[in-house]
């Protein structure tokens, strides 16, 4: 039978496609184990102006592949979470447009867990200031009663996400103090408490 009917038939060329940004691509931290990581790969031009889906795998061979759960994005942004255990991990990307265009590349990143309360590491009073410095960054809220208290109901210490950490200074007063990270690891107890006397701290 002969196809007396045409019909159009279009071709259309296209730039290589590129991933952009690939994270996380350093260090990462975490506060429970196992922690959640999100891949994220972005593409760019290609066939569809980047849209594209994207693939991992830990291994880099045929059939390993597995294909982002949030992919094929107009954005070109293909996201996926993973619970991962401390230490080094490498991911192999892998994003194909509608075009067939290919592109790859490599993620490797240090995972960091800890999950431990920051810790007071020195108490001063300065400027009739009391001041406190803890080991890594964190906020410090208190109570002048006992560390039965919750961490939002403590009055704040100022130099929040900070080392340091002040307040008036009341020698009549026990500061029972409570200091949390970014990653809202706290302690059960009080991180430190404060009963001052008259040669406590001195300049």
């Amino acid at each position: 039978n002969t196809n007396k009917q045409s019909y159009e038939f279009n071709l259309r060329g296209s730039s290589a496609l590129k991933l952009n940004v690939l994270m996380p691509n350093s260090m990462v931290f975490g506060s429970v184990n196992p922690a959640p990581v999100e891949l994220y790969a972005q593409t760019l031009y290609g066939c569809n102006d980047g849209q594209s889906i994207c693939y991992y795998s830990t291994q880099d061979k045929s059939g390993s592949y597995v294909m982002f759960y949030d992919t094929n994005n107009v954005d070109g942004i293909s996201t996926q979470r993973q619970d991962l255990s401390s230490g080094n991990h490498k991911y192999y990307i892998q994003c194909i447009d509608a075009g067939g265009n290919v592109a790859k590349d490599t993620l490797n990143f240090n995972l960091n867990i800890d999950t431990s309360a920051p810790t007071v590491s020195r108490v001063y009073q300065e400027n009739n200031m009391l001041k406190i410095e803890t080991v890594r960054g964190s906020d410090c809220t208190y109570s002048f009663n006992n560390c039965d208290f919750s961490f939002a109901e403590g009055t704040e210490m100022s130099y929040a996400n900070s080392t340091t950490h002040a307040t008036d200074w009341n020698k009549d007063k026990t500061y029972y103090i409570k200091c949390r990270d970014a990653f809202q690891n706290e302690p059960a107890d009080c991180s430190i408490i404060i009963r001052p006397s008259e040669n406590f701290l001195s300049d």
